[in-house]
């Protein structure tokens, strides 16, 4: 698994490594104070490889879109999903106009025209001209968060079909501390989303289950 070739980063410099009571890991940059539960130098590393998206390196369609390319989500009239110079890409059948962001990544362009605007209070609201009616909810922004989600959805599904986590969900080691009544021994974070997401193993801290031991030996005699 990929974890296992970045076990050996060390911290960079300029952040510290601290402990949540599950004893997980996160880190603090020390100039902003900043947390997060990735690890600076494996972060980078993933950047490198471009398994995440990488700030400093110019994109097309930054990566949290690019599940939208995927041949099973859906693509709206009049565009036509291609491949072009080795890449997919996006034709408008009407005009002749090539992209390579998935039409759903700009939805203004496929859907009724909305407006945004600010009603005395200064609070903005959408208005639709062609439908005559408004909306305080920003339709694009949900319309491409649902083709979003879809695809991030069927992507999930492919990891899981295939047995082990995506590249970009890292294994990690908790340290123990003795403390509580179930100890994390190994999770799982993902650098996309800076979350934890899943549990690998957990056991009872061995104080605790010393003590469980010499009550069961008490309780026999």
């Amino acid at each position: 698994m990929l974890n296992l070739s970045l076990d050996h980063i060390e911290v960079p410099k300029g952040y510290k490594e601290r402990l949540d009571e599950q004893g997980c890991k996160y880190y603090v940059n020390l100039d902003t104070g900043a947390e997060s539960w990735r690890h600076p130098g494996k972060y980078h590393a993933l950047q490198e490889l471009g398994i995440v998206d990488c700030p400093g390196k110019t994109r097309t369609v930054p990566a949290v879109l690019e599940a939208l390319n995927d041949w099973s989500v859906e693509v709206p009239a009049p565009w036509i999903r291609v491949q072009c110079e080795g890449m997919i890409g996006y034709t408008n059948a009407d005009d002749g106009a090539t992209q390579f962001e998935h039409p759903y990544a700009n939805p203004g362009n496929v859907f009724p025209p909305w407006v945004p605007l600010k009603d005395p209070d200064g609070r903005v609201y959408y208005w639709n001209e062609d439908e005559q009616r408004a909306q305080t909810e920003n339709p694009y922004a949900k319309i491409r968060n649902d083709a979003l989600q879809a695809a991030l959805a069927r992507e999930a599904g492919y990891w899981a079909r295939k047995g082990h986590p995506p590249p970009w969900v890292i294994e990690e080691k908790a340290v123990p501390q003795g403390r509580r009544l179930w100890e994390w021994e190994r999770y799982l974070v993902d650098y996309r989303t800076d979350s934890i997401v899943g549990i690998i193993a957990a056991r009872k801290p061995q104080r605790e289950e010393a003590r469980r031991r010499q009550r069961e030996k008490d309780d026999s005699r």
